[in-house]
């Protein structure tokens, strides 16, 4: 009868740094997996749209933590804000369509036709 022990896999970290951040790899008998620094993983949801960042709070519960930060979320307003391809214009249609179209305030102005996208809201019942 093999022991308990014989079916976990065996892990092992290696840390390596390099300037000016440093990387973690965890090793496991079946693959390698690079663990990113916070700071990076921050940065990177920084410049994400709100959509998936909401998604995205299920990951972990650090992920969870960070993403619902107030510190987090004002960082991300601040970006967004100043980035001009973030800015977008929800428009909405009223009964009996109840259409919800979203498009960018770019578009709008410099487009000479106007890019909208039909949202799903409210989202159908399945």
């Amino acid at each position: 009868m093999t022991s308990e022990a014989s079916h976990r896999h065996q892990k092992r970290s290696k840390h390596i740094t390099s300037a000016p951040f440093s990387f973690s790899f965890v090793q496991d008998s079946n693959f390698t997996t690079t663990v990113l620094p916070t700071e990076i993983i921050t940065e990177i949801l920084l410049r994400l749209p709100v959509k998936p960042l909401l998604k995205f709070r299920s990951v972990s519960k650090s992920w969870l933590g960070l993403i619902s930060s107030h510190k987090f979320v004002n960082t991300h307003l601040n970006i967004s804000s100043n980035n001009k391809a973030f800015h977008r214009l929800m428009l909405g249609f009223g009964p009996p369509e109840n259409n919800l179209k979203e498009c960018f305030v770019n578009s709008l102005i410099y487009d000479d036709v106007t890019r909208a996208i039909d949202l799903d809201y409210p989202p159908k019942q399945s």
